[in-house]
């Protein structure tokens, strides 16, 4: 006679699969921390000369010393073409090899991509770039000149994409809405600083001061990628630009936060993360990822990055009429935040065609004035003690008559 037993280990054990099954597929889907940061079949011919990953590669293909790429940006920041870079590295004091010079003249180009269109109410202020991928894939980047008291200068402000469209699929965001339709390359995401420096070159400016990869893409969903940028950013060969200067915002990746912290080149950086609600139920509505890594997941990986790093975190938060905006919202993000080293950048909804769908409304001025006034008056302290620093925007900042806004990205209205 059979065993009842079976009948009951076999329901849970099938249960049990699928409900693992479930959630894998669940993380798998909605975000790709398991697969490459490299999109397959995206490796550019000829590539660009400011993506450290494939020059080095480059370099130890051909047996030259690493220690060349100094001196290859160095001369690329100044060049016209490479054919310039490859004859001044030749005639140097201590040049490579020739023969990697003459591969180096033939793989490589200054700038793999191109700007196709601009939008700018006012060049003095700044401008959308619209750019070209040398596939033909389309991302946007947005310059911001911000004047600086005491300096005769603007302060240059470059927001970067990381990637043409975006798998995050955050409910108000038109980049999202796009799907993922490729990762860039490093030298891709750096080149959009080379444009950006024309057109402020056009303003009476010259280099870019500020980086924020606030643009299209979650960066580190394309971690690889972001890596290596940065390192070509942070060069003293190349661009000069501090690490305090870079921010890298995060829909909330909650293994790759973790990976940041031990990163030696990018731990250096600031870094941002998109929470929008304190509530699982609302962000969830908010952010699909949520699903995969939920809101006391993800105050746990800030809390290990701060401990790890000593750096304080921007935590960036959409505000929603009636959506994440109450008193009881404030008070919920006061007491999730307590304690720790972070500071509150609320930003009130720009109008989306995907956020109107999904019943999103921005709010007025005054509305965000009381949700800061209620943050602070639930005793949202920071790990000091100290009141925890809100900034906000208002909805009469610019940004948004060139569709170039938090969450306006998009280039559907471009491609052919």
């Amino acid at each position: 006679m059979r065993s009842p037993r079976r009948y009951v280990v076999l329901p849970c054990a099938l249960l049990l699969w699928c409900l693992i099954l479930r959630h894998t597929l669940v993380c798998s889907t909605l975000v790709s921390e398991i697969a490459p940061t490299r999109k397959v079949g995206r490796r550019l011919s000829p590539s660009s000369v400011w993506d450290a990953g494939v020059l080095k590669e480059h370099m130890q293909a051909h047996s030259v010393k690493p220690s060349h790429i100094r001196s290859v940006w160095k001369l690329a920041y100044h060049a016209d073409s490479m054919e310039e870079v490859a004859d001044k590295l030749a005639s140097g004091s201590n040049p490579p090899p020739a023969r990697w010079i003459e591969a180096l003249r033939r793989d490589f180009v200054l700038c793999t991509s191109s700007v196709i269109d601009s939008d700018s109410k006012d060049p003095a202020k700044g401008c959308k770039l619209v750019l070209r991928m040398q596939d033909g894939l389309l991302v946007e980047a947005v310059v911001m000149l911000l004047k600086s008291k005491g300096e005769d200068n603007d302060r240059i402000t470059l927001c970067v994409s990381s990637q043409a469209g975006c798998r995050m699929a955050c409910t108000f965001c038109e980049t999202g809405r796009m799907g993922h339709l490729g990762d860039l390359t490093a030298g891709e995401i750096v080149e959009q600083i080379v444009h950006a420096e024309r057109f402020a070159l056009g303003q009476g400016q010259r280099r870019v001061r500020n980086i924020v990869f606030m643009g299209m893409g979650e960066p580190l969903d394309n971690y690889d990628a972001v890596h290596h940028a940065v390192e070509c950013m942070m060069s003293d060969a190349s661009f000069r630009i501090r690490a305090n200067r870079i921010t890298i915002s995060t829909v909330g990746v909650v293994p790759r936060i973790r990976q940041l912290a031990a990163d030696a080149v990018l731990r250096h950086v600031n870094l941002a993360v998109s929470l929008h609600s304190a509530t699982q139920a609302v962000r969830l509505r908010i952010v699909p990822t949520a699903q995969a890594y939920p809101v006391e997941k993800l105050v746990e990986s800030i809390k290990e990055y701060c401990d790890s790093t000593g750096r304080d975190v921007m935590v960036e938060y959409i505000v929603l009429s009636g959506v994440n905006d109450s008193e009881d919202d404030a008070k919920a993000l006061s007491e999730l935040l307590r304690g720790l080293n972070v500071w509150i950048n609320l930003i009130p909804y720009n109008p989306t065609s995907v956020g109107e769908s999904n019943g999103f409304r921005s709010p007025s001025n005054e509305i965000v004035r009381e949700f800061d006034r209620n943050l602070r008056r639930f005793n949202c302290i920071d790990h000091r003690g100290n009141p925890v620093v809100v900034r906000a925007r208002f909805s009469t900042e610019g940004g948004r008559d060139t569709n170039s806004a938090c969450g306006q990205l998009a280039t559907v209205q471009y491609e052919r």
